[in-house]
């Protein structure tokens, strides 16, 4: 295996953009980009000064989300930071990229310990268009599955929230279930052009898939021993799961 060495803090997260471009964030307040020909970092880049815990692609750009309450948003052109977008009055741990379902716009979706949920518009120099209110603690994770932006919480609940331009950012139900904090969500595509499935990760060391239109958990996949940290969709379908036990597991749902 190639071992990746550039940040000298804790590497909190990963993004892959649709440039193939690869970044990392860290706990020394930067952003690495490396090259997935040869792995080297051939940029880094700096202007937060907290640590860096978010990370996706929103309009062409890498979004970055940081425990300096802001977001920022990089060039993969120029590797220049073109805006700052401020709002939040406590860390950002949550952003995604999403796509308005019936008007095809590419909206930016932050999370906060704050937390609210705030929608922004890349096409209109990044404005803010929206607050989003209920949860009663902070976001820890968002992700768009199908027509909801869901998102994940410490006050253990995911809840959803409709993605079009005539209800957007509408409450939209709650998945109740986990006892613990909700770390982190993937939405799983389904066949025949059905609507996709949640997964959602848990500190109570479990995976739950939900029915977004239903809002009921279709089923609960046990096995780990310690908070589930992390989940990927493999490109078979199935499920990887990250957990603090120091295991991945691999799960097949069907």
């Amino acid at each position: 295996p190639r071992v990746l060495e550039a940040h000298n803090e804790r590497v909190f997260g990963l993004v892959r953009t649709t440039r193939g471009n690869v970044a990392s964030c860290s706990f020394d307040q930067t952003i690495c980009v490396w090259d997935p020909a040869t792995w080297e970092c051939k940029n880094t880049l700096r202007g937060h000064t907290g640590w860096v815990v978010a990370l996706s692609e929103c309009a062409g750009r890498i979004v970055s989300g940081a425990a300096d309450n802001t977001l920022k948003v990089w060039s993969q052109d120029t590797w220049d930071c073109e805006r700052t977008l401020e709002g939040h009055t406590d860390h950002v741990y949550g952003v995604a990229g999403i796509t308005e379902m019936d008007t095809g716009r590419a909206l930016l979706a932050s999370g906060s310990q704050d937390t609210t949920i705030k929608l922004w518009d890349p096409q209109n120099d990044w404005a803010l268009l929206r607050t989003l209110r209920g949860h009663r603690g902070a976001i820890r994770s968002l992700k768009q599955c199908g027509q909801f932006l869901a998102s994940a919480s410490v006050d253990k609940s995911i809840r959803l929230w409709l993605i079009s331009s005539k209800s957007l950012g509408q409450a939209a139900g709650k998945l109740i279930g986990h006892s613990s904090v909700v770390e982190t969500l993937a939405s799983i595509p389904q066949p025949n052009g059905a609507p996709p499935i949640l997964a959602s990760a848990s500190r109570d060391n479990s995976i739950k898939i939900w029915n977004t239109r239903s809002k009921s958990c279709i089923k609960t996949l046990v096995g780990h021993r310690n908070w589930v940290k992390s989940l990927f969709v493999l490109s078979d379908g199935r499920l990887a799961s990250a957990s603090a036990d120091a295991t991945v597991r691999v799960w097949d749902l069907n």
